[in-house]
């Protein structure tokens, strides 16, 4: 069975059974079905090892959303994908990491030492290699899950039948189902960019993208076929916000949105 960690950046849409219901329609409109497995925010208490990504307040979750999700027998993972690491801004984490102090509930980590400290401390707690680290080998694959339970691979490697095929470790590793910008971004800035601002100043306020004055080199949606060969033996995968559009389907209807994709080399592109 193919298990999906999700985005929870639009989970406040709807309440908790909502968003439940969405997605597992979601996940049969796109995927022949599925199991959730978790889904990665930030949470409304503030660290400065958030990063990576922005993590706005008004769509991260609650203490309650963690509870509700962990008595459903869902995990909550952690965004805690900053580039950097100091003491303080890991003092300032720990009540967060108490919060999520669960077998269930994991962190997806881009800093090696954050990873050393969140094993020593709070051994429950999951530990995911990000993307963020551009993990493209199976050696570093193999180096990887010396510190890390699993390894979430840049979703550009989906293309690479030989290098997927060959990895003998594909229950520790997971796709990217879906993708925007990040499948064809050859320079990403931003994650770092704002990791820098997060650990320096506990917030972002301005992002950085070297598309900035050309968005249309690196913009398109893309929802992988997980049917396809390079695939093969893998059963976890990554869930990225998906359109608005989407969010609006009736769960009813049974055609929805089949006329905007289309077939590409790699999966289906949206037409926007």
């Amino acid at each position: 069975m193919k298990l999906f960690s999700i985005s929870g950046r639009q989970f406040n849409y709807q309440n908790i059974e909502n968003a439940l219901n969405f997605w597992q329609f979601y996940l049969h409109k796109f995927y022949d079905g599925g199991k959730i497995e978790a889904f990665f925010n930030s949470l409304k208490m503030r660290s400065p090892l958030y990063g990576g990504r922005p993590c706005n307040v008004e769509y991260s979750f609650s203490e309650h959303h963690v509870e509700q999700l962990n008595s459903k027998g869902i995990g909550v993972m952690l965004t805690l994908s900053n580039h950097y690491f100091t003491e303080d801004a890991y003092r300032q984490t720990i009540p967060i990491l108490e919060c999520v102090n669960h077998s269930l509930n994991s962190a997806a980590i881009v800093n090696d030492e954050l990873a050393r400290r969140i094993a020593e401390d709070f051994p429950a707690i999951h530990r995911k290699a990000s993307v963020i680290k551009l993990i493209s080998s199976l050696d570093e694959i193999h180096r990887a899950l010396d510190l890390y339970h699993s390894v979430v691979l840049h979703p550009k490697l989906n293309d690479d039948v030989e290098l997927l095929q060959s990895i003998d470790c594909k229950n520790q590793i997971i796709l990217f189902a879906n993708t925007r910008c990040l499948y064809k971004c050859e320079h990403p800035i931003c994650y770092k960019s704002i990791s820098k601002q997060m650990i320096t100043q506990g917030r972002w306020d301005k992002q950085v993208c070297n598309y900035k004055d050309n968005r249309q080199a690196v913009e398109g949606y893309t929802i992988f076929d997980l049917n396809q060969e390079q695939f093969n033996g893998f059963t976890q995968f990554k869930l990225i916000p998906v359109p608005d559009k989407h969010l609006q389907l009736d769960y009813c209807q049974k055609s929805a949105i089949t006329t905007s994709l289309m077939t590409t080399k790699t999966g289906m592109r949206i037409i926007r």
